[in-house]
């Protein structure tokens, strides 16, 4: 079967770990052996094993193991399915979006979250949308290497919040089968709460994700934001140049406008995973951080 045409496979492969020699053992097996072929690994390009072998470490075993099992999610999640479904309404909201490069040459996506209407019932579907947004940058050669990732909190409310299943759904996906996608991730506007989840969070992540994140406080934003683009490709609302679509082509007031706003109490409280139950007291159900890093741990633990 022919490899499929993205803008990736143009390019010229060289492995940031290991040896080239190592990765043409490793794309041997994958395009030979039955195993391989039978999970459908014809659809994946050298752009793709790459990945993999680089997210390996240029370990040929660990990298085949990781494949076999990213080859039966695909199977399992549809993923060749993802080009031909429609998100259009999901991504006219401005929720998630591809704006420019950053000065590093990587695209930057960006997740404004208030933008987006948070519902448990919808969780797996919001996921989908993020995996359709990447899988559309790859294949139409946006993502030619990593992407720097933009969390802006800020003017969200709990609405916009998702729940504690969306988070660990989304990290799972892409943490075991987008390897080596990520070049950064800046988070602003933090507050005090986010701290806390970030901390019961953060074992939970693997070590080369963690070591990407960068949660920025509403003092800093400015100045982190310069290190991510020029100010031409900057957006207006963070003190840029560039009229962001999503704005509507509003200027607003600029960095001013990023308060401290808010996360996800049912992190932390659990309210929105119980129903909003309340104890003999009249009091929330609430988690608490011990009975949240025991769910986290169940979570991992069903993942793997």
């Amino acid at each position: 079967m022919e490899e499929p045409a993205i803008a990736s496979t143009t390019m010229t492969l060289t492995p940031t770990f290991g040896t080239m020699e190592g990765f043409e053992a490793f794309r041997q097996k994958v395009r030979t052996e039955d195993r391989f072929l039978s999970l459908q690994s014809a659809t994946m390009t050298d752009w793709w094993l790459m990945k993999f072998f680089d997210g390996a470490r240029g370990n040929v075993d660990v990298a085949c193991k990781m494949l076999e099992k990213t080859l039966q999610w695909r199977i399992d999640y549809a993923y060749g399915d993802l080009p031909n479904e429609d998100y259009t309404a999901d991504y006219e909201t401005g929720k998630l979006y591809y704006h420019r490069f950053a000065l590093d040459g990587t695209p930057v996506l960006i997740w404004r979250i208030s933008r987006h209407i948070a519902d448990p019932k919808l969780s797996e579907r919001t996921v989908r949308f993020i995996v359709w947004t990447m899988d559309k940058g790859i294949r139409e050669g946006t993502i030619t290497s990593r992407i720097t990732l933009l969390v802006d909190r800020s003017s969200s409310a709990q609405q916009n919040i998702e729940n504690l299943h969306f988070f660990r759904l989304l990290t799972s996906i892409l943490q075991t089968h987008f390897p080596e996608m990520l070049q950064r991730i800046v988070i602003f506007p933090t507050n005090w709460l986010l701290w806390t989840v970030w901390k019961v969070v953060k074992p939970f992540l693997d070590v080369t994700v963690v070591e990407k994140v960068a949660l920025v406080g509403p003092k800093e934003v400015t100045k982190t934001l310069e290190t991510v683009w020029s100010g031409e490709d900057c957006p207006e609302r963070y003190g840029g140049k560039c009229v962001d679509w999503t704005d509507d082509g509003v200027v607003g007031d600029g960095v001013e406008s990023l308060k401290d706003s808010a996360v996800a109490v049912e992190l932390l409280t659990g309210s929105s995973d119980d129903g909003g139950k309340k104890g003999g007291d009249g009091s929330s159900k609430g988690w608490g951080v011990g009975r949240m890093k025991k769910m986290l741990s169940h979570g991992s633990e069903k993942d793997s």
